[in-house]
């Protein structure tokens, strides 16, 4: 079972709760798949590969530069291609501003169901 997350930043740095969501991502695939991180924007590589310490097999960065800003339509079908090209039976979203914004599209692109709010 693949999972996929998506690894929000703001100006390149990633927020606590992406490194918690990784680490959840991690703790739910119990080794028996991939724990996938996308990125969109430009992130130094560094800070990309602190994701790996959190639990992250992969990490995936779309950093082409007209995605400086963001664009919920745009990062939720660039999430969704992923998440299918990834095998991701689970896409995590933390629930931020534009995690709010992208998660429903995200799932009405994968024809998926949505949970939102979700605390452990």
């Amino acid at each position: 079972m693949n999972i996929l997350i998506y690894a929000e930043n703001q100006d390149g740095i990633f927020k606590k709760s992406i490194f918690e969501a990784v680490a959840y991502a991690n703790q739910v695939s119990a080794g028996n798949g991939e724990v996938i991180a996308v990125s969109v924007g430009k992130v130094a590589d560094e800070k990309l590969n602190e994701l790996a310490k959190y639990g992250a097999d992969k990490v995936l960065n779309y950093n082409q530069d007209y995605l400086g800003n963001f664009n919920g339509e745009l990062y939720s079908k660039l999430i969704a291609h992923a998440a299918k090209n990834c095998n991701a039976s689970i896409v995590v979203i933390s629930n931020t501003y534009s995690g709010k914004m992208v998660a429903p599209r995200v799932a009405a692109q994968l024809n998926a169901g949505i949970a939102s709010g979700v605390i452990s």
